[in-house]
């Protein structure tokens, strides 16, 4: 009697493990990376994701950001991508964007970035203050062009201050930042600084539109204060990558950031 119950327990524990597993492979999620920029800057990259458990055909949605003071100016998919349909416009703070791909093309599972959203902030924009980026009618379809059900992520743009520097009650007080690289587009090197608050590990890596890894620039404990870094258009093995629109991004401590940069050749 006791060996039934043994398998009878084992049995139902197989089925919940099962059922849990089925149930997180079929989840479909589309979500946003978080955006961040100072007054006047341009290029701030927000990051459209798809981890998906069917593939998909076709996508249409929009993206609230509430605010006047940020505006996308252009909107690209990953490199592989190759949409028969690739259309998007921003109009009362609305970013709508419609993807089509061919039937024998498909987005297949857990795709990952799939489009990268431009972002530029005003010149009078409020310093120190962040605004949600929302979606709002969200339509996935597959190879049939039938409804998949998707769960969706938000997220947030930061506009940070212009300096890197916030200035209190008889002090100063650092805050992060990542500036547009100079000069962009560059030919044989460019600038990249950016600023931290306090001591801590700093890691500012270089892809590619795949979102490959190209070359690993800052690894390493970086004390507070304004940093600078370069780039020479070389990859890890020291080899020369072709002329093209990189993503840089910087990560340290739970802050995040990333911006396009533009190699000639």
């Amino acid at each position: 009697m006791k060996g039934k119950v043994y398998i009878m327990r084992k049995g139902l524990l197989l089925l919940v493990v099962l059922i849990t597993c089925t149930a997180f492979a079929g989840e479909n999620l589309i979500s946003l990376s978080s955006g961040s920029g100072a007054p006047g800057s341009k290029n701030n990259i927000v990051t459209l994701s798809v981890q998906n458990a069917d593939s998909i055909r076709g996508i249409s949605l929009s993206v609230t950001d509430m605010t006047p003071y940020i505006t996308v100016d252009t909107a690209r998919t990953v490199e592989g991508t190759n949409p028969i349909l690739f259309k998007f416009n921003y109009i009362n703070e609305t970013f709508k964007v419609v993807l089509l791909q061919n039937k024998y093309q498909l987005i297949l599972p857990n795709k990952g970035a799939l489009i990268y959203i431009s972002y530029s902030v005003a010149e009078n924009a409020p310093e120190n203050q962040t605004f949600k980026l929302d979606f709002e009618e969200v339509t996935v379809s597959d190879i049939n062009n039938q409804k998949l059900d998707f769960t969706t992520e938000s997220s947030n743009f930061e506009i940070k201050s212009a300096t890197g520097i916030r200035t209190g009650e008889n002090q100063n007080v650092l805050t992060y930042q990542l500036t547009q690289n100079y000069p962009n587009p560059f030919n044989p090197q460019t600038r990249i600084e950016y600023t931290i608050p306090t001591a801590q590990t700093v890691l500012l890596t270089i892809f590619n539109p795949l979102g490959q890894k190209v070359r690993e620039l800052v690894n390493r404990t970086v004390p507070e204060g304004n940093h600078t870094a370069f780039w020479n258009g070389l990859n890890d093995q020291g080899l020369q990558v072709p002329a093209g629109v990189y993503i840089y991004r910087i990560k340290a401590g739970e802050f995040e950031d990333s911006k396009m940069l533009t190699l000639i050749r």
